[in-house]
């Protein structure tokens, strides 16, 4: 699929949404293949993927046939840094915000990659709302330097029809050369939008962009 009609056709899946479906392995390896130039600050890659399958999915909450697991990876800079004789300071919060960024670029890459194979995905950051021991223990991640923020549930849909989400328009997200405070009439357009439901379907999205 062309990039630019499946940007503009990204869905969202919920939990339930998910058949029963295998997804080959050769997709999973594709898509790991196909993310692995997103771009990232220095070129430092400060993440890592862990791949489950079902059932280890599943045992985390996480729906569909296999899941890639996100995690903020300072642990192997850290241990590069050891080996150089040389010192890495990963407790700044701009360092956690950068390799934030860089994972949510990695996990959005994947949901990208996913989609054009004609494969559902499902996006969330429920991963870590789990008790952090079990967690930790489950995907055998190291106790300082890493930590899973976003999870990507990959498998089969369940309805292909399935309708898109609306977004609010362009004229709320975009500012041309400086920041506009939006204003009441602004405000109340925004409510109006939610209440109307148009923020669940794309039915009527057009006419808002």
């Amino acid at each position: 699929m062309d990039m630019l009609e499946l940007l503009r056709k990204q869905t969202t899946t919920r939990k339930d949404e998910f058949t029963a479906g295998a997804v080959p392995d050769e997709l999973v390896e594709t898509i790991q293949s196909s993310i692995l130039q997103t771009a990232n600050a220095s070129n430092r890659q400060s993440y890592s993927v862990i791949v489950l399958d079902r059932e280890k999915a599943g045992r985390l909450g996480l729906p569909g046939d296999r899941a890639f697991v996100f995690c903020v990876d300072f642990h192997r800079l850290y241990a590069c840094a050891r080996a150089l004789e040389r010192e890495f300071d990963s407790g700044t919060p701009m360092q956690f915000v950068t390799a934030l960024i860089d994972v949510s670029l990695l996990a959005q890459s994947a949901v990208l990659a996913a989609q054009s194979l004609g494969l559902a995905t499902r996006i969330t950051n429920e991963v870590y709302q789990r008790n952090p021991d079990e967690l930790f223990a489950e995907l055998g991640l190291p106790e300082h330097r890493v930590f899973p923020m976003l999870a990507v549930s990959l498998g089969v849909r369940a309805d292909p029809r399935k309708k898109q989400k609306g977004r609010l328009s362009r004229k709320f997200l975009f500012h041309e050369g400086r920041y506009r405070i939006p204003d009441d009439r602004d405000i109340l357009e925004i409510i109006g939008w939610y209440d109307s439901c148009l923020l669940y379907t794309s039915d009527a999205a057009d006419e808002f962009r």
